[in-house]
């Protein structure tokens, strides 16, 4: 699979990539057959440490994997961007993707947090913004707004993140962006 840049002077902090052959996307081959899902949820993921390409197309593949009956149903190009708060790292890759799952969000969580130990990411004794193999954060779940310890759904960094709105306009359904956006805004 290669990798080109376009254009790299759209942001200083921002850059897109395509992925080829296809049509720039990370493939989103129906990685089930699982039954039909009703929560629609918008997942953001990034990296910056090994493969970082690869490390976000096996995170993919890795929801249907622990969860048959989640599918992947669209993702976003792949984007190219610097590190916030803590910025002395290697520059991440950053995509979204929109899945359709029966799990609960906090199934979900628990999943994608196995996913994340699964692929190399350690939480303990490293800075919270740090390096990673795999991030995989629920951006939205459905229209749903929830406030848990260790979950909040819109995300709270949707907002003041470039890297994670750039992609999540692409999977977003134009419909829905308007409202989803919304409920972001008011709910953070």
């Amino acid at each position: 699979m290669s990798i080109r840049l376009l254009n790299p002077a759209r942001s200083s902090s921002l850059s897109r990539w395509i992925i080829h052959p296809g049509l720039g996307r990370i493939p989103t081959r129906n990685y089930s057959s699982g039954k039909d899902s009703s929560n629609i949820v918008y997942l953001g993921l990034g990296s910056n440490i090994g493969d970082r390409l690869k490390n976000i197309s096996n995170a993919l593949q890795s929801l249907s994997n622990h969860d048959p009956s989640t599918r992947v149903l669209d993702s976003s190009f792949v984007y190219q961007s610097q590190p916030m708060y803590v910025t002395d790292q290697p520059e991440f890759l950053n995509a979204t993707c929109k899945i359709s799952t029966p799990l609960s969000p906090q199934e979900l969580l628990k999943i994608i947090k196995r996913i994340e130990a699964d692929q190399g990411r350690i939480l303990e004794n490293v800075p919270r913004n740090g390096p990673r193999p795999i991030d995989i954060d629920i951006l939205l779940y459905n229209s749903e707004i929830i406030r848990q310890d260790n979950l909040t759904i819109p995300h709270i960094g949707i907002l003041e993140r470039q890297f994670v709105l750039d992609p999540l306009i692409e999977s977003v359904d134009p419909a829905r962006q308007l409202t989803l956006f919304a409920v972001s805004f008011f709910s953070n």
